[in-house]
């Protein structure tokens, strides 16, 4: 469709990107969201791509099933991931159902991501995020608290968006070498 105001593809910061999926995810779901909801609208030729390199890893592999066990069931939850591995974890969760929001701290991963699974991908800023408090059941962090300045504030900020009972999974690597 064509790109304007409020269209998540219209600011190619993702900043208003964001803006508009923060609407989105606050709005209310229906208890039977369609199937069609469930797939990225991404390039499939990437997809492919990603997916296959994705299957040769037995270390990504098993991040995925560690973060899909602890995440749990997400139909009918409004839910966040946050540096979601190329796009890879963003098309993954879609997959498990719920309204999902994707961001990421940097320009070039949410372009990545976009190319993955399409729409509902924006630019997350350092400070203040753009969602309302308890805006989203779970959030997912992979890999992505090490790439942050300022850890506290962040780690505030996943604590107001998540709903009250809600859930964060929060993954971060292991580095032996910096223990």
């Amino acid at each position: 469709g064509p790109r304007g105001a409020g269209h998540p593809r219209a600011d190619r910061s993702g900043a208003g990107a964001l803006m508009t999926l923060a609407a989105r995810a606050a709005a209310p779901m229906s208890s039977a969201a369609p199937v069609a909801d469930r797939g990225a609208t991404g390039s499939s030729a990437h997809q492919r791509l990603m997916l296959r390199l994705f299957h040769r890893s037995v270390l990504k592999q098993a991040k995925w099933r560690q973060i899909a066990a602890l995440l749990g069931p997400t139909d009918d939850l409004r839910c966040l991931d946050i540096g979601a591995d190329n796009g890879v974890l963003s098309y993954l969760l879609r997959q498990q159902g719920g309204r999902w929001v994707s961001a990421d701290l940097e320009p070039e991963m949410v372009a990545a991501i976009r190319e993955v699974v399409g729409e509902g991908v924006g630019l997350l800023p350092p400070a203040a995020w753009p969602f309302a408090a308890g805006a989203f059941d779970r959030v997912v962090v992979a890999d992505g608290l090490e790439h942050v300045h300022d850890d506290c504030a962040f780690v505030r900020e996943l604590a107001r968006v998540t709903e009250a009972g809600g859930a964060i999974v929060l993954n971060v690597p292991l580095r032996r070498a910096s223990w």
